[in-house]
């Protein structure tokens, strides 16, 4: 989260804000950025397939040990 942090506020800091909206706004695309950069931690793969990958595999354990149907939204 850190690194995270630290960058969206290297961004972000030659920039100035009328309104917590358009501030709310500027971080999101930052972070979306981030998130698709490659590599990730040296992999071949950007910080959202990383967690999307967990996600699927915690999702699916989750559905399989309580048997249920589960879907995504």
């Amino acid at each position: 989260m850190k690194v995270v942090t630290n960058w969206v506020i290297h961004y972000l800091a030659d920039r100035l804000f009328t309104s917590l909206d358009e501030l709310n706004d500027a971080v999101a695309v930052q972070v979306d950025e981030i998130n698709t950069k490659t590599p990730f931690r040296g992999e071949g793969r950007s910080r959202r397939d990383w967690l999307e990958e967990r996600e699927r595999g915690a999702t699916s354990t989750f559905a399989d040990e309580k048997g249920s149907d589960f879907s995504r939204r």
